[in-house]
């Protein structure tokens, strides 16, 4: 599945408001918001997991991971936010489809790393 995630103009500084789509209906976008205020850094979804299960113990659902990985993998919020604008989140295959490396290559890198 191919990812569109989009970052909404937020006017408000300190919040980051990002559309994540559903895994299971492609009509139905969840809405992942970042803010920080003074002392304060939360994370909140309006999916229903979020809501039912996660809010109450305070964990994350996965849009809220997915996006995190994402922040994570560009060093910052306003780093995504630019890259997503300007069009090079570039989307990623599934876990289950990527590739795997097979021995002789992985063996053969960890002796040139040596």
């Amino acid at each position: 599945m191919i990812e569109q995630i989009r970052v909404a103009d937020n006017q408000m500084p300190g919040l980051r408001t990002f559309y994540i789509p559903s895994d299971e209906d492609s009509n139905v976008e969840y809405s992942v918001q970042f803010i920080r205020r003074a002392g304060m850094k939360r994370w909140t979804c309006q999916c229903k997991d979020f809501f039912y299960r996660k809010e109450p113990t305070k964990r994350n659902c996965k849009h809220i991971k997915r996006i995190r990985l994402l922040v994570q993998e560009y060093h910052g919020v306003v780093r995504l936010v630019k890259a997503i604008r300007a069009g090079f989140l570039a989307p990623r295959p599934p876990q289950s489809v990527r590739p795997e490396v097979s021995t002789s290559v992985r063996e053969f890198l960890r002796k040139e790393i040596q």
